[in-house]
């Protein structure tokens, strides 16, 4: 109670200075060049970390204070008399005091104020805020190999119907995620190497082995989605497999478990980016960091970190800095740990890094490694290339839009609640408090700082990536519950924790269940429903899809076109990223280095697709004038844009997109 109130506490100090208007930002165009929507919006994107940055820190402080100064007052004795109960109140208050404060009106807010300072003073004067805290853990194991069996073959059961897609043949193609998995198996068709030819959206793991894969089981959207649920169900397992092995108690599992199920990307149907697995890697290495633990399994969490590395670079290097932290927690407490088992960790991790790098990229290993170490797409994004403001909606301007979309209200729920927790989880583990189970004070800290390192890019684009932070936050949670149901408070602990569920459950578990039950019955209305037949005439490589096409007529058009007009061996240039699976189907490879230009970020690398868009002077351009992420593609790419239209004419429109084609050299 006494931490949780300080991070109350820190997280309304700083609501409350947002509120005030004291600091203001102002809207600065990124670096390098880069364009985004918050800046052509005038949103200055900087008070998105500066405010999410001050509520950790002011948290993690009030969580601190709260516990010196009970630590203070117990030692001198100036504790209050038994019989006072103060908390109940302390705690209606700031719950009003929260929601006045967010509903961002004068008045409002001055009363919200006065609450918050009164709920702030009032738990001093409860005899029970000072008394010592007890929390005791049980071994986590979960028992022998044989109950392991067991519970392996139900987790894998249970992974393979969760992700299990019984129309995955029937749905619309994504011609942005899909289509551009299959602009780079193009690429490898026609000799390019990504990663070394071709910039990579992600690390070249999450691409080579699906090239892999295509080679075997046939070059077609179908083969790229069987391994797109192959590699979920893995990711889930390994997700569900590292809370059951790291809590003792079934419902602090079971609680961890229905987080991960219909939270996570796994209650949503999208194909072209496995990200169960992406985050499943970097976690799962983390899972089995254990200072004084075997040589053997030191060894296997360095593999995973390699592999969490090369796949999606940003979350392999956050869990390697949250296995650091747990070493660097083991040696600062004094506990057991093994240098040798540090040794085999990073030697496993170098060592499986240059085996897969050595099996993607043979001879040009070397040339591959810059794109490795930032400097790609992925860092110009972090940077903060197509952006869109956090939260959901700017709660410290109004939340009044909350109460009338309650999924708004659990939305910021979820972008907050994860950094809260690992204020709170750090707080607990270190400074003065100091709560938490000895034995779990650096596994906690890992995860925590793992949440915190995720939460980055979550903030740089809080569309897509909240779901990213969920898997780690749901095995954080999991965990402290676990912490708290062995200690003397179990029925408090269980209401708080059904209350919690059930809040951030009301946003989204139609959706989830809606979704899974759509998985498992029926395809949706819309699609071609039936066994796989012959794909249409022109799109062999639709074979075995009975859907998959929004407008089959146009597409057929605009691949006939790509083909009349590109001959085999040319190139097409590529901006249209909702249509990116168009040159595939055509047997047509993208312009290099970009196979979608709209990926190129940064002023120095729109030059070099320009510079490769007059040198190879593509016979087919597509463009969509709306570009990516709210950013016009004439405003991003502007020299490009005027290179087309001086030199190409319009050919053909399909829905939004332009196909143009190169006009005769005079």
């Amino acid at each position: 109670m006494v931490i949780a109130h300080g991070i109350w506490v820190g997280g309304m100090a700083v609501l409350l200075l947002a509120r005030s208007g004291v600091i203001t930002f102002v809207a600065h165009q990124p670096g390098s060049g880069i364009i985004n929507s918050c800046w052509l919006a005038g949103y200055p994107k900087q008070q998105d970390y500066v405010w999410y940055a001050l509520m950790v820190v002011a948290a993690v402080a009030g969580a601190w204070g709260n516990a010196a100064l009970v630590a203070a007052r117990r030692r001198r004795g100036r504790v209050p008399a038994p019989g006072r109960r103060t908390l109940g109140a302390a705690g209606i208050l700031s719950a009003l005091a929260t929601v006045l404060v967010l509903a961002n009106d004068g008045p409002l807010i001055a009363v919200g104020a006065a609450c918050g300072l009164v709920a702030a003073l009032l738990p001093w004067l409860d005899a029970r805020w000072y008394e010592p805290a007890k929390c005791l853990v049980e071994s986590p194991r979960v028992g022998g190999a044989g109950r392991w069996v067991g519970w392996g073959a139900g987790i894998a059961a249970l992974s393979a119907l969760w992700v299990f897609d019984s129309c995955h043949a029937n749905r619309i193609l994504d011609g942005l995620h899909e289509g551009m998995k299959l602009l780079s198996i193009q690429g490898f068709l026609a000799g390019d190497l990504p990663g070394v030819d071709v910039r990579t959206e992600y690390g070249p793991l999450a691409i080579h082995p699906l090239w892999w894969w295509m080679r075997a089981g046939g070059l077609t959207p179908l083969a790229l989605r069987r391994l797109d649920l192959l590699a979920q169900a893995a990711g889930l397992a390994i997700l569900l497999a590292i809370v059951r092995a790291r809590c003792a108690s079934v419902i602090a599992v079971a609680a961890g478990w229905w987080v991960i199920l219909l939270a996570s990307s796994v209650s949503v149907i999208q194909y072209g980016l496995p990200n169960a697995l992406r985050l499943a890697l970097p976690l799962g290495a983390l899972g089995l960091v254990r200072p004084a633990g075997t040589t053997a399994r030191a060894a296997v969490s360095g593999g995973l970190l390699a592999a969490a590395w090369l796949f999606s670079p940003e979350y392999g290097l956050a869990a390697i800095v949250a296995a650091l932290a747990v070493w660097a927690e083991a040696v600062a407490a004094g506990r057991p740990w093994r240098g040798r088992a540090v040794a085999i960790w990073v030697a496993g991790m170098l060592g499986a890094a240059a085996v897969l790098l050595a099996l993607m990229f043979r001879g040009r290993t070397l040339d591959a490694l810059p794109g490795l170490f930032g400097g790609g797409l992925g860092t110009a994004r972090l940077l903060g290339a197509a952006v869109l403001p956090l939260p959901v909606f700017p709660w410290w301007v109004s939340a009044r839009l909350a109460w009338r979309d309650w999924s708004a209200v659990t939305g910021l729920a979820w972008i907050w609640g994860p950094g809260l927790l690992c204020a709170g989880s750090v707080a607990w583990c270190v400074g003065p408090s100091r709560g938490a189970p000895p034995g779990r004070r650096g596994e906690l800290l890992g995860w925590a700082v793992f949440t915190l390192a995720a939460i980055v890019p979550m903030i740089a684009r809080p569309a897509g990536q909240q779901v990213n932070v969920v898997p780690s936050t749901a095995i954080l949670g999991a965990l402290v519950l676990d912490s708290h149901l062995a200690g003397p408070h179990r029925r408090r602990v269980l209401a708080v924790t059904v209350a919690l569920l059930a809040f951030l459950a009301s946003g989204w578990s139609p959706r989830a269940y809606g979704l899974f039950l759509a998985k498992l019955t029926a395809c949706p209305g819309g699609l071609a429903a039936g066994p796989p037949g012959a794909p249409p005439g022109g799109l062999e490589r639709l074979a075995g899809m009975t859907g998959g096409l929004t407008d089959p007529a146009g597409v057929r058009s605009v691949v006939d076109l790509i083909r009349r007009r590109c001959p085999p061996g040319e190139r097409v240039y590529c901006a249209a990223p909702g249509w990116a699976h168009l040159p595939f189907l055509a047997d047509r490879a993208g312009l290099r280095p970009f196979l979608l230009a709209n990926f190129a970020a940064t002023a120095a690398d729109r030059a070099v697709v320009l510079a490769a868009l007059q040198q190879d002077r593509p016979p087919v351009a597509l463009v969509t004038e709306a570009g990516l992420d709210g950013v016009p593609f004439a405003r991003e790419h502007a020299a490009e844009w005027a290179w087309i239209r001086s030199r190409y004419r319009l050919e053909r429109r399909v829905g939004d997109l332009l196909v143009f084609t190169a006009r005769a050299a005079r």
